[in-house]
């Protein structure tokens, strides 16, 4: 009978070899989040009243601010509801990042809102009657309107949507029939102004045509104004109704990825499938059984399978302690617990124990089960009219 044989000693080469590659992949990844969350944080923040940027929106502050309209930027959903309801003016310019909660708040209110590129699920919630329908670029449109901040301002340098207007909607800057500029008066009292794009407002853009005259007149109605920038809309989300990434992805990639996976998976069922049933082929060389014993031993011990080592000890000790007292291998273990009993004199619970027992807790009374077990054999073979040599093993390759 063999034992468990001693763990291997560790190779600290080969573990470094084998984890090089794995740990290299972690810290590009590491490498390329940190690249990009410092590109992020140094980029500019566009429609923000406080970057001075190209893109951001600090000179039109300062111009409201000459006018005596303070600019301010919200911390909470529950603060801009309420400045709203006291009738001061909101800028929402990514109202597509804001729940649909806030935009019903909103909505309710008597403020002047300010929507900067909606699409139709924020023009529902304020009941415009209007419809996301074209894009432009680079158009300077003259008014078309009888709005006074349209008349005033003249023409101006747009980028953005245009959008197809219903009746009791004024529609502004017209291209190709749609709007670029859209006011209604909802039934509340509030008014709400579309602005197809927000480039007009920038730092950058803000001095082109009559792009600043168009700006003051649309949120000079009130004393102050609430402006919601992008990326930074603190408790004003609604986590229930957010917008996720996959929002932004393209349309029809969602089943194209499903595709993807389909592929994966029957090209691993294609690379694992079994081209028939097992062939038995002869070792290309001889090993000697100890050696497959001591690999075995060493598998086992590396896996922490006791329990199997356990059973393969006691199945080959049942088998050879059979074949001594000539039963049967497949004998039922009553039977077999019972003559290995009388041959040795041992408490037939003890037998079976041994031979049918619960698996060892750890590794030393694993050994300490090899031991018993060698000693139940001997004292077996040991008896009279038992056959004291050795049994062969039907297993393929290997005596015991």
């Amino acid at each position: 009978m063999s034992t468990v044989a001693a763990e291997a000693p560790l190779d600290v080469g080969k573990l470094w070899r084998a984890a090089r590659l794995p740990i290299l992949i972690v810290v590009v990844a590491l490498a390329l989040v940190a690249l990009l969350a410092a590109v992020s944080a140094s980029s500019d923040n566009p429609l923000d009243p406080r970057s001075t940027a190209p893109s951001g929106t600090h000179a039109l502050a300062v111009l409201l601010d000459g006018r005596g309209v303070s600019v301010a930027v919200p911390d909470t959903s529950s603060g801009l509801i309420g400045a709203a309801r006291s009738g001061e003016t909101v800028v929402l310019a990514d109202p597509g990042a804001v729940s649909l909660s806030l935009l019903h708040a909103l909505a309710s209110t008597t403020a002047t809102v300010l929507l900067v590129g909606p699409e139709n699920r924020e023009l529902g919630a304020f009941g415009v009657p209007a419809t996301l329908n074209n894009v432009t670029s680079g158009v300077t449109p003259g008014p078309g309107c009888a709005l006074p901040a349209a008349t005033v301002s003249g023409s101006i340098e747009f980028i953005g949507d245009l959008y197809a207007t219903r009746s009791g909607a004024t529609g502004c800057y017209r291209a190709a029939g749609d709007a670029a500029l859209v006011v209604d008066r909802r039934a509340t009292g509030g008014r709400t102004v579309v602005l197809g794009g927000g480039s007009l407002l920038s730092n950058a853009d803000l001095g082109k045509s009559g792009n600043a005259a168009l700006a003051l007149g649309l949120l000079s109605g009130s004393s102050r104004l609430q402006w919601l920038p992008p990326g930074d809309l603190g408790g004003a989300l609604a986590s229930s109704d957010r917008r996720g990434l996959f929002r932004l992805l393209p349309s029809g990639l969602d089943w194209g990825l499903v595709q993807l996976a389909v592929a994966v998976i029957v090209l691993a069922l294609w690379r694992a499938r079994r081209l028939g049933r097992p062939v038995v082929e002869p070792l290309p060389v001889v090993v000697r059984a100890a050696e497959t014993v001591e690999g075995n031993a060493r598998l086992l011990h590396a896996a922490n399978a006791r329990a199997t080592a356990a059973a393969a000890l006691r199945t080959a000790t049942r088998r050879r302690v059979a074949a001594a007292v000539r039963l049967d291998p497949d004998v039922d273990p009553a039977a077999l617990v019972s003559v290995v009993a009388e041959h040795t004199g041992q408490p037939a619970p003890s037998v079976h124990a041994l031979l049918y027992g619960a698996d060892p807790r750890d590794d030393p009374a694993l050994v300490g089960l090899a031991g018993e077990l060698e000693a139940l054999e001997a004292a077996v073979r040991q008896q009279p009219g038992v056959p004291t040599g050795t049994t062969s093993d039907p297993r393929p390759g290997g005596q015991q």
